[in-house]
């Protein structure tokens, strides 16, 4: 899905906040594999959506609508990760394997701290 940087609004209607700073704001490619499954999750979102009476703008949502929060989502990856691949994973391994490839690959990691920031969590 493409965003059109003059309006901060997504080819679907749905519009952006705005970025922290002008050099925040960056346009991403994806694998064709990762659109075709980002295409089938919408699709699912949008029959759920008219199955269960619900309009969300979140990507990721239960049958109401409402975002998945942090906690049920390291807690389906946990235990998928360990059933699928025999060793448990988290969100936060992946953040540095992220991390870790992006090195491998010769991105200057001074230039994207962004991944390996730790976000502050209020309880």
């Amino acid at each position: 899905m493409r965003r059109r940087a003059d309006t901060g609004a997504f080819a679907s209607g749905h519009a952006a906040a705005a970025t922290k700073t002008a050099t925040s704001m960056r346009t991403i490619s994806i694998q064709p594999e990762l659109a075709a499954v980002c295409r089938k999750i919408s699709a699912d979102k949008k029959r759920r959506s008219l199955m269960y009476g619900f309009r969300t703008y979140h990507f990721f949502c239960d049958d109401d609508g409402r975002r998945v929060s942090y906690d049920a989502y390291r807690i389906y990856l946990e235990r998928h990760t360990k059933n699928l691949l025999g060793r448990q994973l988290s969100p936060h391994a992946l953040r540095h394997t992220h991390v870790a490839m992006l090195a491998k690959s010769g991105v200057p990691l001074v230039k994207n701290p962004e991944p390996v920031e730790h976000p502050v969590r209020c309880n």
